[in-house]
């Protein structure tokens, strides 16, 4: 989904055991951001969220790519790095 709206070098890492460390998706052109991915029909997603906070580290911001095998994509963050991110776009104020 990121190559289609732009982001062409991203990609799907190996890192699958939950071992932590690795992000699931790399891309270069979002190198700030940390991307933990879930596809499950169940999801507690504070602990998903605290997963890709613990592996992003310091310095990139955790994101949760979401799923469940009927619904499309959502994406959880922080609602403090959803509005530095707001307050950085292009969006009429």
């Amino acid at each position: 989904m990121l190559r289609e709206h732009g982001f062409a070098k991203a990609y799907r890492t190996a890192q699958r055991s939950g071992t932590g460390g690795t992000a699931d998706v790399q891309a270069p052109e979002l190198p700030t951001v940390h991307f933990e991915c879930k596809c499950v029909e169940r999801l507690s997603i504070r602990q998903a969220l605290a997963q890709a906070t613990r592996d992003a580290g310091t310095g990139k911001v955790p994101v949760v790519a979401h799923k469940t095998l009927r619904e499309g994509w959502l994406v959880t963050l922080s609602a403090e790095h959803f509005l530095k991110i707001l307050q950085r776009s292009d969006l009429p104020q």
